[in-house]
Formats: structure tokens, C-alpha cells, sequence
């Protein structure tokens, strides 16, 4: 389930949601409310046989408190322009000075979204406003012919153990292999094979 995560402090209180304003987010003026920050790590290798091959990856930390509940882990957020200055101007401060900022942050907001906020093809502005959970497990609970819900529901099937297993074990060997012959059988297999072909 995707949740709406965001800093606290940056955001206007409101009443409805914590520490929020939806329509504030979704305004297109100059005091539009800045988003999360995350530490990341790129690359560049050179060495490609056509063009250089770029990559990037988001440093993560373990979980904050308020995080847990979601996942162990949580991205490395830089909670200040300075912390972000630092971190980009690898230039003039080294690694070891800028570690100390990957730490979890707790002055973090989150609730839980639709999942219709991982769909490139819905582009709506109530794809960010908290959802009804009681509406949700409702929807969800009379969806009940999903092939999901199908395969959840069906129990195992029992041919195995009433027809396989119990044939097989009842089935008595032919005679039994000693390990003289399993280990004669082994190195037949194991000699080369000469074949004469009629001219």
C-alpha cells in the first residue's frame, strides 16, 4: 500500500490532515512546498565502448520510529539547504564529513494514499489526498472474485495425498539394488562406449 510521505516542519498546519496542506502542494505558484531532499551517490563510466554509461543510487539508513511500521529501511533525507549544499559540493568536503549526515529522520508525516499513484495513466490530484480506509477495506472485501482471492481461498488439493504418495509407498520394489551393483551400474555408464558400424 503507497503512503504520502513528507517533513513536517516545511508544511502549514491543518486541521483535516496533520501538518498539511493538499491543495498548497498541488499549486503552481513560487511558495509551492518544497519536497523531500534525499542523499544519493552517482557515477560515471567512461570506459563504455560507444557512449558513457551514467548511474545513481539513493542512500538509505535504517528505519526511524515513525518509519518502522512501513519498512526497515528509509531513504537518507537532507532536512536543510545547508545539508544539501554539503552533500553536492563533494568538491570541497570530503566523505568522512559528510557521513555523519545519513541518520534517520523522525520529523517525518506519512499516510496512506491509492494506489492509483503508481499509474502513469491517472494524473489526479485526489491520488495524494489520504485515503478511507474503512471505504477501501470495504471495496476490497467485496472483490472476492479476483483470481487473487481465488487462490487464496481454494485449499490444497488432496489428490496427492490420497492417490500419489499413497500409491507410490505401497508399491513394492521389483529387488533390491546393493551397493555392489549400484556401484558396477555407475562405472558401465561411466566407460566409453565402443560402437561398430556394417559397412
Amino acid at each position: 500500500m503507497p503512503y504520502f510521505i513528507y517533513q513536517s516542519q516545511p508544511f502549514l498546519n491543518e486541521k483535516r490532515y496533520p501538518n498539511i496542506n493538499v491543495d498548497k502542494v498541488l499549486e503552481n505558484n513560487e511558495k509551492k512546498l518544497p519536497l523531500l531532499a534525499m542523499a544519493g551517490l552517482f557515477d560515471i563510466n567512461r570506459n563504455c565502448e560507444n557512449e558513457p554509461l551514467y548511474s545513481c543510487t539513493i542512500c538509505t539508513v535504517n528505519a526511524s520510529e515513525s518509519m518502522q511500521t512501513v519498512h526497515v529501511r528509509m531513504s537518507a533525507i537532507l532536512s536543510s539547504q545547508q545539508e544539501i549544499d554539503e552533500w553536492l559540493d563533494f568538491g570541497r568536503y570530503k566523505a568522512e564529513e559528510v557521513i555523519p549526515l545519513l541518520v534517520p529522520h523522525d520529523d517525518i508525516q506519512m499516510y496512506r494514499v491509492t494506489p492509483n499513484v503508481g499509474s502513469t495513466r491517472v494524473n489526479n490530484m485526489h491520488n495524494i489526498r489520504p485515503m478511507n480506509i474503512d471505504k477501501e477495506n470495504k471495496t476490497l472485501s467485496n472483490n472476492l472474485n479476483t483470481l487473487d482471492s481465488f487462490v487464496i481461498k481454494k485449499a490444497p488439493s488432496k489428490y496427492f495425498d490420497d492417490h500419489v504418495l499413497k500409491d507410490e509407498s505401497n508399491k513394492p520394489l521389483s529387488h533390491k539394488r546393493t551397493q555392489g551393483a549400484i556401484d558396477d551400474y555407475m562405472y558401465k555408464e561411466s566407460k566409453p562406449s565402443v560402437k561398430r558400424f556394417k559397412k
